[in-house]
């Protein structure tokens, strides 16, 4: 009798341990799944949300350019800009975070305008501007990126190179042998700001002021065109891209001097433009707040 209650005991003891086995097994796959699951969720929410991060830098240009247009200094538009992701504990999916930055001086981007005169070599300023708003990720799943808005053109770095991801306003005409360009830029009025989390937050857009430029050149004129600050690889390529495309030769119609040393502070990228018969450029001091 007392043999027979020992096995039974062990019988028990047995099952206990492995159901106890078989749910360990089951939990610790289904906990492995449910990572696997919440890391595909987490890199495509962090995918999409870099794709808003651009998308709202050209609903920002879009709205300086309806001030610009318009003459407006009164009006103020909102721009909304996602700063990361919020995540799903339920999934086990980890929240993205990001940082923007207003910045209103020439530390990261400025464009200065010049006049030469070929016989004498004076230069004189037409115009510049300066600023660059920043984003940067700071993500969990997919590789960060830092994306900047520089006078109208909206840069992406990543996998340490540069893109364009979006041009500046600018049009090159030609007719007979004469041509000419019109371009937009857009400068920063704006105290600095630096904006930290996760959150979506509004971005106050007015212009404070504005400026033109229309210029028929004389067979002595140049125009140069500098920019200095990070991205100039990136404006580089525009420019000679554009100047290609519009059937234009280097050397003969303009010339594209890049720095030395792209890291230097004191090196930029000087545009000459040459044989252009015509410049005209659209320019607004832009006021950006959080």
């Amino acid at each position: 009798m007392n043999t027979r209650t020992i096995l039974d005991n062990d019988r028990g003891d047995a099952v206990i341990v492995t159901t106890v086995l078989l749910m360990s097994i089951a939990l610790s796959f289904g906990g492995s799944m449910l990572m696997d699951y919440g890391e595909v969720v987490g890199k495509d929410d962090e995918m999409t949300h870099v794709a808003s991060i651009q998308d709202s830098l050209i609903r920002l240009r879009t709205s300086m350019y309806s001030l610009l247009e318009s003459e407006d200094t009164s009006a103020t538009i909102i721009t909304r800009v996602s700063l990361g992701t919020y995540g799903n504990p339920y999934l086990a999916v980890s929240r993205a975070s990001g940082t923007l930055t207003i910045d209103p001086t020439n530390e990261h981007f400025s464009v200065s305008i010049l006049l030469r005169d070929t016989i004498s070599g004076t230069e004189t300023e037409l115009n510049s501007v300066k600023g660059c708003i920043s984003y940067e990720t700071s993500n969990y799943y997919f590789h960060d990126q830092q994306y900047r808005f520089q006078g109208g053109a909206i840069i992406l770095n990543e996998y340490q190179g540069t893109t364009m991801t979006s041009y500046p306003g600018l049009s090159l005409s030609s007719f007979e042998g004469d041509w000419g360009i019109d371009m937009e830029l857009y400068g920063l009025t704006s105290s600095g700001q630096v904006i930290s989390g996760f959150e979506s937050i509004p971005l106050l857009v007015t212009m404070d002021g504005y400026s033109s430029i229309n210029h028929d050149m004389d067979a002595n004129e140049e125009i140069l065109i500098r920019i200095n600050g990070d991205g100039e690889e990136a404006w580089s390529l525009f420019y000679r891209t554009k100047m290609v495309e519009a059937g234009l030769t280097e050397g003969v119609d303009y010339d594209i001097t890049d720095p030395l040393d792209w890291n230097d502070p004191d090196q930029y990228v000087e545009i000459e433009l040459k044989t252009l018969t015509s410049f005209g450029a659209q320019i607004g001091e832009m006021e950006v707040r959080y």
